[in-house]
């Protein structure tokens, strides 16, 4: 792949992966960040479960 089709790759790539977002979707979501919610009882017991964080429950991690 020459240079100017590699660079035109990673740009079509770069203008699909971003999101334009109102300033009031940029507060919210940044206020979401700050302040989140309290957890589910669920994801606590889940959390909380022995051996949940232990790598061979874990599925596998895969990389877009």
């Amino acid at each position: 792949m020459s240079e100017t089709h590699e660079d035109d790759a990673l740009r079509a790539i770069e203008q699909s992966e971003v999101i334009h977002l109102s300033m009031a979707d940029q507060e919210c979501i940044a206020h979401a960040l700050l302040s989140p919610p309290k957890p589910a009882p669920a994801l606590v017991r889940l959390l909380t479960e022995p051996g949940f964080f232990d790598s061979d429950s874990l599925p596998p991690f895969k990389a877009r």
